[in-house]
């Protein structure tokens, strides 16, 4: 950390959709605490997921009711140095790596949820159950506002990873945001997780339905953000494939 106790990197908030009330759910109703077991084995697991020793120790994960709050420091690039990419590029291409496995992870049974939030990059502090920094504001101000689960990346982010090569993960996408209009920027897609790259069409068919299936209303709203959802989940698999067949290809010649 700095003098002033704030680290540099990248900061990513990832809210669970329709956590209100959720105890009422007819999947959930019997054992209501098999979600909170679920949240807090996820956010245990998070900081494992990027690598060991001194990777690890450059993540720090808080868990806020249902919300999980990742924070990467751009000391990650000195183990996972990448050609072309800043270090707070590294930064930001790792918590996206991590949301991503957060949002296939939160798919799963028990209980599948959806989540939507943001990654931006500064400064911000993460001890324990306290997140603070201009970081953590901005992040927290944005991470509910799209209309879609999908989580994204703010124009500060985006900049950070422009010139990258390096970011197959992210798609661009226009973002439904509260209040109209759509924001061009890059979206993290649940199907470039490593474990998901070798997933045939039935297992993504899957996952989409695991996760609109969250959306079990009949209030205006929620049909509006099933049908966004559903329409980022197409873009992102058509993302998908195309990168399954440059790789295939570079392998051939």
């Amino acid at each position: 950390m700095s003098k002033a106790g704030l680290k540099t990197g990248a900061i990513g908030f990832v809210d669970a959709l329709g956590f209100k009330g959720i105890w009422q759910r007819e999947d959930v109703r019997s054992d209501p605490m098999a979600v909170v077991r679920k949240l807090l084995s996820i956010t245990r697991q998070v900081p494992g997921y990027i690598g060991s020793g001194q990777a690890r120790r450059q993540v720090s994960v808080a868990f806020l009711s249902d919300t999980v709050v990742i924070g990467v420091s751009e000391g990650i690039a000195e183990f996972a140095k990448l050609d072309g990419v800043s270090a707070p590029g590294i930064a930001i291409l790792g918590a996206a790596l991590l949301t991503q496995w957060v949002t296939r992870k939160m798919a799963e049974q028990p209980a599948p949820l959806s989540v939507r939030g943001c990654i931006t990059s500064g400064k911000y502090a993460i001890v324990d159950r306290f997140v603070m920094g201009p970081a953590v504001d901005e992040a927290a101000m944005n991470a509910g506002i799209a209309e879609a689960a999908v989580v994204w990346l703010t124009p500060r982010a985006v900049k950070a990873v422009a010139p990258s090569s390096h970011r197959s993960a992210l798609v661009p996408w226009g973002v439904p945001i509260k209040g109209g209009g759509r924001f061009k920027t890059l979206c993290v897609s649940p199907f470039e997780a490593p474990e998901a790259a070798a997933s045939t069409e039935g297992d993504r068919a899957q996952f989409k339905a695991r996760l609109l299936a969250t959306f079990d209303s009949d209030r205006v709203e929620v049909a509006m953000k099933r049908q966004e959802t559903a329409q980022f989940l197409e873009v992102a698999e058509r993302h998908h494939l195309a990168n399954a067949r440059k790789s295939a290809k570079k392998a051939g010649e």
